[in-house]
């Protein structure tokens, strides 16, 4: 069996480790997008709640209301620091993925000019032993 043909099979497999990196990747920069979006969201919320209560504010409360206003501003302040632990733990991910699938696009491309490289001796040799057939059937007249 030929070089090039040895190595077809382990050039595949490194293929199809490459290409389900690549969808790790994918999955880990949708779930990063949508980690920013949920924060982003929350800090959203959190400015209008704000705004809100800044304006209702100007026309006089209780204090009830005030205490009730800023538990639940400090809750939203816990999911917010929440969700930033998130978005930190999902760009780690992302970084992780990024690395592991550009080692192994790395080792499918070192492996794909192994069997060109194999695949040009393996067509010289074809075309010295073929050269040298010929000109042994024009010695052998």
């Amino acid at each position: 069996m030929k070089k090039s043909q040895r190595i077809k099979p382990i050039k595949n497999l490194a293929e199809e480790q490459e290409k389900q990196a690549a969808r790790a990747l994918g999955q880990s920069r949708q779930l990063l997008v949508n980690c920013q979006l949920r924060l982003q969201e929350l800090n959203e919320y959190r400015n209008d709640y704000v705004e809100r209560f800044n304006a209702q504010g100007s026309m006089g409360m209780s204090g009830s209301r005030i205490q009730s206003f800023q538990t639940f501003i400090s809750q939203l302040d816990s999911a917010i620091d929440r969700q930033k632990q998130l978005v930190s733990a999902a760009e780690d991910q992302c970084r992780v993925m990024q690395q592991d699938w550009n080692r192994r696009h790395m080792r499918t491309k070192a492996l794909g000019k192994t069997v060109q490289r194999y695949e040009t001796q393996e067509h010289k040799q074809q075309e010295k032993h073929a050269q040298r057939e010929a000109d042994d059937r024009v010695y052998v007249r």
